[in-house]
């Protein structure tokens, strides 16, 4: 009787470990986000397709989406932060059987986690209605070694599309022109200038008054002729008389010794210092006269006289 408690004992627990193991191996899910929303007609939206392994590591999925064609368009697929870095196919999608499908997996020890992206897809929205995404087919295959498909549910997504609403009417604000004050200017006058008449008749021109030639002013006060040749005579009278009386000693001696002879040299000498001295004296007297012809030409004929006295003494001393 105790055996058989025993055998039963162990045949119940063997039986829950069965149960628990392969409620264990049945249990990853595979969803999309976001689940829902609303959207309009234009706009952008972005899904990811994630799984959740439930504690057990997995190593490949893949699937294949349904989206409505007439609502919804495929812009692009993207493995940017992907759980996979191999992919057994491609990401792919065909708007005109409105399917999107993949095949990725990950090296051992694989992927263990609540939200593991696999893949994103940008739809663009048509239409106004009611969108579904749905997975028509799928399978999470754990590292197990034997690729034992541990998926246990698919979820599903849906969207309302709106009509996108009208652009917004720019409100027109009236602006009320400015009226400028109208200034009325004050209209001036012309300005008329008067002009004077001048009877070219009766104009006759001041005469210019006729200027006077500077008199030549001398520093001192001229000699007349008279007082002129009443010096010359007195001069005269007193060398000729001189030079009369050598010469008569001259003649009166007749000896010819070396003293007249150098008597007369010294005559000689003042004779002609005398004519010159005269006739720089009679030049002197020219300049100073020279505003009046007439008594320039009578010391012109003056001077004439007294170098031919001079002239006649120096012979009759030469004799």
């Amino acid at each position: 009787m105790t055996l058989y408690r025993n055998k039963k004992y162990l045949l119940t627990l063997s039986l829950f470990f069965l149960l628990s193991l392969f409620g264990r191996v049945d249990a990853a899910t595979i969803h999309f986000s976001p689940a829902a929303g609303d959207l309009d007609v234009g706009n952008i939206l972005n899904v990811s397709i994630l799984v959740n392994t439930q504690g057990q590591a997995i190593n490949n999925a893949d699937a294949v989406i349904n989206f409505p064609k007439d609502l919804l368009e495929v812009v692009s697929l993207s493995k940017s932060g992907s759980i996979f870095s191999l992919w057994v196919e491609e990401p792919s999608y065909s708007n005109g059987a409105g399917t999107v499908s993949f095949n990725g997996g990950v090296p051992n020890p694989g992927f263990n986690g609540g939200t593991g992206k696999m893949l994103g897809v940008v739809f663009r929205v048509k239409k106004v209605g009611n969108a579904s995404l749905l997975f028509s087919a799928a399978a999470v295959r754990a590292n197990d070694g034997l690729g034992t498909n541990v998926l246990s549910g698919m979820g599903t997504a849906s969207y309302t599309i709106s009509a996108a609403p009208p652009p917004p009417v720019p409100v027109v604000v009236p602006v009320t022109p400015r009226v400028e004050p109208v200034v009325e200017k004050p209209v001036e006058k012309p300005v008329v200038e008067e002009t004077s008449v001048i009877d070219l008749g009766e104009y006759q021109p001041e005469p210019k008054p006729v200027e006077e030639a500077p008199s030549k002013r001398f520093p001192f006060e001229i000699p007349t002729f008279e007082v002129i040749v009443g010096y010359l005579i007195k001069f005269l009278s007193l060398v000729i008389p001189i030079v009369a009386l050598f010469f008569l000693l001259h003649k009166a001696t007749g000896k010819k010794d070396k003293e007249t002879i150098v008597l007369k040299r010294k005559m000689r000498k003042s004779l002609h210092a005398l004519e010159h001295l005269v006739d720089r004296s009679f030049n002197i007297l020219g300049d100073d006269i020279g505003h009046s012809a007439h008594m320039k030409q009578d010391l012109i004929d003056a001077e004439k006289v007294i170098q031919e006295k001079i002239l006649s003494i120096e012979k009759d001393i030469e004799d």
